[in-house]
C-alpha cells in the first residue's frame, strides 16, 4: 500500500514571514487594548469605591446620631475618616478622607443647622449647605481636592489633559445637611431618599436630601412641629386658598430641568395636614405649573366635583386644554379630615388602563383615568413650589392657590411606586 504523498510545505505551517507578521499584529492588538483594561479596571475599583463610600457616610452619620448626640465625629488624622471605623480604607489600603465643617462640632446637633461654611463645586456648579465630605483620591492620589481659593472641587472620574481624555479614579460622597436630617428624623420615621428626584424632609431647612440639591426659598413660611411632635420638623403655610386675603406663605424651588418629567412616569407623596376646609375650591400642595392653557402637575385640595362643600384630595396633570385628574372625593370617607395629617400620593403610570392614580394613607381611591405620552411634561419656566402653584393664567406668571395647613416629607420620583410601597412607605412613616 503506497503512503499518501506528504502535502507541499506551504499547506501544513506558516511561513517565518506569516508568523512574523501573526506576532507583529498580535502586539499591535494588545498595546491597543492595555488602555481600554487599564480604564476597565479603574472603573471597576471606582464602582466599588461607591459602595464603599456610601457604607462610609452612614457610618459617620451612625456615629454622630448615637446618643442622640447628632454631633459628627471629629477627622482623624491627616483629615482622614476617625480611626476604628468599619469603612475607613480604599481598595488601594489609603485611609478615606473626611472634611466637615468645624461648627457642626460646636453646636448641639448639626441637623439644627440652617447652614455650613462648607461648600463645593462640581461641574461648575456651587453645593452649599454640606455637612461633610467623605472621598478616595484613588491609586495614584494624584488629584488636590482643595482648589487655590481654598474650595473643594468634587472632580469628574474622566476629563480631558491637555487636550486628551484621561480616566482618574477618585471618587467622592457630598453629604448634606438635609440628608443628615432624614437620617436624624429616621429615629423616628424611616425617610428613605433613595432613588427620588426630590425629597424635602423639612427639619429646620427646606433644603433637598435627594443628589440634586433643589435648595428651596422660604416666602413667609415658618417651621412647625410634625407629625410625631418633632420641634421645627415640618412647615406651617398661613395662606388662603384663593391668594387673595392673609399672607401668601409658599416655599420655592425654582425651574431646574431635573424637576422635569417629561413623557415618563413619576409618583408625587407629601404629608399634609389640613388646618380647615378651604374657603375657595382649591389648595396647592405641591406641584409645577398648571394653570389654564399650561402644563404642569401637582396634589391639590380641592372641592368635590359632586358636593362644592366637600373637599378631596387631587392629583391633576395638564398640558394645555388636555386635562386629566383624579380624586378622594366619591369614597366613604370623605378626605381630608381636617386637622389630621395624612399620606397623599400621585402616581403617573403611562400606558396603564388606570395610569393616573391617588393614594391616601396607603389606600388607593379613584383609579379609572387613562394616560399617555402626550402628556409631555416639560417646563422650563415654571416653579417646582410647596404650598402654592406658580403658573401662567392669561400670559402672566402668578402665585396661585395659596395653602393654609401642614406640610413635610416630599418627594418626587421619576417613576410610577406600586401600590405595595406606598402602603409600605405610610406604615413605615406614620405616626
Amino acid at each position: 500500500m503506497t503512503p499518501n504523498p506528504s502535502p507541499p510545505p506551504s499547506d501544513q505551517a506558516f511561513t517565518l514571514v506569516e508568523a512574523a507578521l501573526c506576532l507583529a499584529l498580535l502586539g499591535l492588538l494588545v498595546v491597543a487594548l492595555i488602555p481600554l483594561f487599564k480604564g476597565q479596571v479603574i472603573r471597576t475599583k471606582a464602582q466599588t469605591v461607591e459602595q464603599l463610600l456610601e457604607q462610609a457616610r452612614d457610618e459617620i452619620i451612625n456615629l454622630g446620631l448615637m446618643n442622640g448626640s447628632c454631633i459628627l465625629p471629629a477627622p482623624g488624622p491627616d483629615a482622614t475618616v476617625p480611626e476604628g471605623m468599619v469603612n475607613r480604607l480604599d481598595p488601594w489600603g489609603n485611609p478615606l478622607y473626611y472634611i466637615v465643617d468645624p461648627r457642626v462640632n460646636r453646636f448641639p446637633c448639626v441637623c439644627s443647622m440652617n447652614s455650613t461654611d462648607l461648600n463645593a463645586t462640581h461641574n461648575g456648579h456651587l453645593m452649599t449647605d454640606i455637612a461633610f465630605i467623605v472621598g478616595s483620591r484613588g491609586k495614584n492620589r494624584e488629584r488636590d481636592v482643595l482648589n487655590a481659593t481654598g474650595e473643594y472641587r468634587i472632580l469628574n472620574r474622566e476629563e480631558k489633559v491637555d487636550g486628551t481624555s484621561r480616566v482618574f479614579d477618585d471618587t467622592v460622597q457630598v453629604v448634606s445637611l438635609a440628608y443628615v436630617a432624614a437620617q436624624q428624623k429616621g429615629r423616628h420615621v424611616a425617610l428613605d431618599c433613595r432613588g427620588t428626584a426630590l425629597c424635602l424632609p423639612f427639619l429646620k431647612t427646606p433644603h433637598d436630601a435627594s443628589p440634586y440639591w433643589h435648595n428651596g426659598t422660604v416666602q413667609g413660611a415658618v417651621t412647625t412641629k410634625d407629625r410625631f411632635g418633632y420641634d421645627e420638623g415640618a412647615y406651617f403655610f398661613n395662606g388662603t386658598f384663593n391668594g387673595v386675603n392673609g399672607d401668601k406663605q409658599y416655599i420655592d424651588y425654582g425651574d431646574d430641568r431635573d424637576l422635569n418629567v417629561g413623557t415618563g412616569d413619576f409618583s408625587l407623596a407629601a404629608w399634609v395636614r389640613v388646618m380647615d376646609t378651604p374657603p375657595d375650591r382649591f389648595g396647592a400642595i405641591v406641584g409645577r405649573g398648571f394653570l389654564s392653557g399650561h402644563v404642569g402637575y401637582g396634589l391639590f385640595i380641592s372641592s368635590v366635583p359632586t358636593a362644592r362643600d366637600h373637599y378631596c384630595f387631587t392629583f391633576h396633570m395638564r398640558k394645555g386644554a388636555n386635562l386629566k385628574s383624579v380624586d378622594s372625593g366619591d369614597q366613604a370617607t370623605q378626605y381630608p379630615i381636617p386637622d389630621r395629617w395624612h399620606f397623599v400620593v400621585g402616581v403617573a403610570d403611562r400606558n396603564q388602563p388606570d395610569g393616573l392614580r391617588i393614594y391616601v394613607d396607603g389606600q388607593r381611591m379613584n383609579s379609572t383615568v387613562p394616560l399617555d405620552a402626550t402628556h409631555d411634561l416639560v417646563d422650563w419656566q415654571a416653579h417646582f413650589a410647596v404650598g402654592v402653584r406658580y403658573a401662567q393664567s392669561n400670559a402672566a406668571w402668578r402665585w396661585r392657590y395659596f395653602l393654609r395647613g401642614k406640610i413635610d416629607d416630599v418627594r418626587l420620583y421619576k417613576r410610577a411606586l406600586s401600590a405595595q410601597e406606598i402602603l409600605t412607605m405610610y406604615d413605615n412613616e406614620r405616626p
